[in-house]
């Protein structure tokens, strides 16, 4: 039983020498490969492309808020709707299986990078305009005392 992907390589015959006679012998050499392009292309290279741009929105300037939650939340999004689509879209390519297998453990990790960057962002923001709230209370406190 061959899986999609899986090819067979080589088929032979020999005849091996032993105590009682040369008996004719039939040997299969099964060499399996897959093919990762399929994977590459659905899984990996999407997940790359989705955590490299929530950690994108660190390198937007803190003026532009907008921008920087819109990324985050964006990509947030995007993560978890590729999570949710190796779950049902590619159910019949993949396996359903008990156990956890490495697609599982990328997708997860994915998710997980993503959801911090978010976390990490609305930190910073947060911090940011409290900052600015404080710095604004400052200096309407030493206008006051002018």
């Amino acid at each position: 039983m061959l899986v999609k992907d899986q090819k067979v390589k080589s088929l032979s015959t020999f005849r091996p020498n032993v105590l009682l006679g040369a008996y004719t012998c039939l040997q299969i050499r099964l060499i399996l490969e897959r093919s990762a392009g399929f994977y590459m292309m659905t899984i990996v290279f999407p997940g790359v492309v989705i955590v490299a741009l929530s950690w994108s929105s660190f390198f937007v300037p803190l003026s532009l808020l907008a921008v920087k939650l819109c990324i985050a939340f964006t990509s947030a999004l995007s993560g978890l709707v590729l999570h949710i689509l190796c779950r049902t879209a590619l159910a019949p390519v993949l396996k359903n299986v008990s156990y956890v297998t490495v697609i599982d453990i990328w997708i997860t990790s994915c998710l997980l990078y993503v959801v911090c960057a978010l976390v990490v962002q609305l930190v910073l923001v947060s911090r940011a305009a409290t900052q600015q709230h404080l710095e604004v209370r400052l200096q309407s406190a030493l206008e006051c005392d002018i």
